[in-house]
């Protein structure tokens, strides 16, 4: 073993290899702008405390195998008596090469360790913006990133379990899209599973439907635009099901699951799952999540399925679910409109013919109630 100069042992190459690197490439200003609109009245001096807010926000795109391009959003403004005194927004980048970290820690290690490297450059830029435009500088407090990843993650279930609106597309009958399949219940709970020589076919329903077909031997996807459950082909490995799905419908967003862009591919792996006698009880599902958009590193989802019928069972019937669009926006939450709403919609009672006389027929010449004779003598014959 040899020891370098500062005391510390030397380590061997392939020490320094499995050691989780983080390295800066680069870093530079993005995007900047600073707003000085009252200037030179709100320059001169005054007693009032300026009441200032800071929004700060953090972006990621994968750019490489282990290259990613991490952005600090700042954006700010100060007012002081309903006056603003000055207005930034600033996306400072940097590109930093992550290399030996697990996947698991991955993506907090990108969105909390590249942020705090690059906050405190960010910081002097907004200061001496501030200053150069006749004020003070602006000294930002120290940011908790560690914080602030955990806010962001617990908001988006917090919205869900209590607002019940933002994340919950069905509730305003919008298509839930792909991703639905992975939030209970769709897949995660009861579904119909058939499967022919050509197709496998997954077919369920909560608040919408959901069917999913794996087209077994196509050799890729043909499909021109993007589908809202995806395009999915696979094959047969022995008893194990294989597929990969792509062209799948961008940026849906539901229960509690993450958004995803028109990036997006999954690789799925299905299995049968059998008891201690070697009956067939499920099936393990096992999904790979792809995204360059949306994560830092793929994401890995694994399901284990139970059978609780079979055709034979005579009570066992698919429940096909039509949502009803009388529910409207009000403030971000689901509102269901009543008889009373001009704007609801009786679905059982004829709406098609009510609503053409009402709307579309309005100010139409219509039939005489009473037929003339030389028609009504045509039906005596």
């Amino acid at each position: 073993m040899t020891t370098p100069g500062n005391g510390s042992p030397a380590q061997s190459p392939d020490a320094q290899q499995s050691q989780a690197q983080l390295n800066v490439l680069g870093q530079y200003i993005k995007d900047f702008s600073f707003e000085n609109p009252n200037a030179p009245r709100s320059l001169a001096p005054t007693q009032a405390q300026p009441a200032i807010n800071i929004q700060i926000n953090v972006g990621v795109q994968q750019l490489a195998g282990t290259d990613y391009e991490v952005t600090l959003n700042l954006e700010g403004k100060a007012e002081t008596e309903g006056t603003v005194l000055f207005a930034f927004d600033l996306i400072f980048a940097g590109v930093f090469r992550v290399q030996n970290v697990p996947e698991q820690t991955l993506q907090a290690l990108v969105m909390i360790e590249c942020p705090r490297l690059l906050f405190p450059f960010a910081r002097e830029i907004v200061a001496t913006a501030v200053r150069n435009g006749g004020f003070p500088p602006l000294l930002l407090d120290p940011v908790d990133f560690v914080s602030l990843y955990q806010q962001r993650a617990v908001q988006q279930m917090y919205h869900e379990a209590v607002n019940n609106a933002p994340q919950w597309a069905a509730s305003y009958c919008y298509p839930e899209g792909f991703i639905r399949w992975w939030g209970g219940p769709s897949g995660a709970t009861n579904f119909q599973l058939t499967m022919t020589t050509w197709q496998v076919q997954y077919l369920s329903s909560s608040a919408d439907n959901f069917i999913r077909q794996v087209l077994i031997g196509k050799p890729n996807h043909v499909q021109k635009v993007p589908q809202w459950y995806g395009e999915t082909i696979g094959f047969w490995d022995g008893t194990t099901l294989i597929s990969w799905t792509a062209r799948v419908q961008p940026w849906t967003l539901t229960h509690s699951m993450f958004e995803i862009s028109d990036k997006m591919e999954t690789v799925e792996i299905v299995k049968p799952t059998n008891d201690a006698a070697g009956n067939f009880t499920g099936i393990l599902h096992e999904t790979v999540f792809y995204d360059p958009d949306v994560f830092v590193a793929p994401v890995r989802a694994t399901m284990l399925i139970r059978r609780v019928a079979t055709p034979a069972d005579p009570e066992r019937r698919f429940s096909f679910v039509e949502c009803l669009s009388n529910i409207v926006n009000t403030d971000g939450r689901p509102g269901q409109l009543t008889a009373a709403d001009p704007r609801f919609v009786d679905y059982y009672g004829r709406p098609w013919a009510k609503n053409w006389e009402k709307h579309f027929e309005a100010g139409w010449d219509k039939p005489q109630e009473d037929l003339p004779k030389e028609i009504t003598d045509l039906f005596a014959k």
